[in-house]
């Protein structure tokens, strides 16, 4: 068996959740139950393997993090690249793939048919991926990273600043339409709709989850860093539903997300 997990840059893609609701996410995408071992660390995690697996992110500081701390024995080569460009930089992967496993990384991939072509592509006949959406609805994150490039004091900072944050809008019967034209079975067909909600206590901590994940930090002055996460800050808190109190561990993101695994 062979197996690939799909990332993306910016690297910040933490589990909300205690082990059992991991357990279960896991079980979800045809592993075996036991034995299992998790290795955690701030980016993720990896399970016992028996065949070399391949783990896929486009940000080679995100490989590096996870060849020194998710090495599993030298089960998982670490391979850094673009999950849009799969079928022209690995030509090798086609068909050669029973699962492929994608945890909050789609968000960040512009031409989600093409990436779920490109997965339909490297799976074996009958194999599976289980891939998880976030929804761009309603979500707090989504208005701040887009409406910080509108900030007056940082405008001229971010002329060339392309956003890469896309998440997935519309029903789930527009996602069923995106993927029909992917090759995978129409049916049977796994959704499991829920929202992820995290609280954090001080404002540094909420500034430390916006750090990896702001891609404007790479148009800004090194010395006006924490300036413009403080100015983001705020205006989470502007947008944030609870804005009426004062204390920082009020202000919560939401992540409306669903999970999908689909066969081929």
């Amino acid at each position: 068996m062979s197996n690939m997990s799909l990332g993306f840059q910016p690297t910040y893609c933490s589990f909300f959740g205690s082990f059992d609701d991991l357990n279960e996410l896991i079980s979800r995408s045809g592993f075996k139950k036991y034995p299992r071992t998790i290795e955690l660390s701030k980016f993720g995690y990896s399970a016992d393997t028996k065949e070399e697996d391949k783990g896929l992110d486009i940000s080679a500081k995100a490989i590096d993090f996870a060849r020194q701390h998710n090495s599993v024995d030298g089960k998982i080569k670490y391979l850094v690249g673009d999950a849009m460009l799969l079928q022209d930089t690995f030509c090798h992967f086609e068909k050669s793939f029973t699962k492929v496993f994608s945890n909050t990384a789609l968000q960040w991939m512009e031409n989600k048919e093409k990436v779920f072509r490109n997965i339909c592509w490297c799976l074996k006949d009958g194999g599976s991926c289980v891939i998880n959406v976030l929804r761009g609805e309603s979500m707090t994150f989504n208005n701040v990273y887009h409406r910080s490039t509108t900030l007056p004091k940082w405008m001229k900072y971010l002329e060339d600043f392309e956003p890469k944050y896309c998440p997935f809008f519309g029903s789930l019967e527009d996602f069923d339409d995106l993927l029909s034209p992917c090759g995978f079975k129409k049916y049977p067909r796994t959704i499991d709709e829920y929202t992820n909600i995290l609280s954090l206590s001080t404002k540094e901590e909420h500034k430390d989850f916006l750090r990896p994940l702001l891609t404007h930090l790479d148009f800004i002055p090194e010395d006006l860093k924490e300036e413009f996460l403080e100015d983001c800050f705020q205006l989470f808190r502007r947008v944030s539903p609870n804005t009426e109190h004062k204390e920082y561990d009020a202000l919560v993101w939401r992540f409306d997300t669903f999970d999908v695994k689909l066969e081929k």
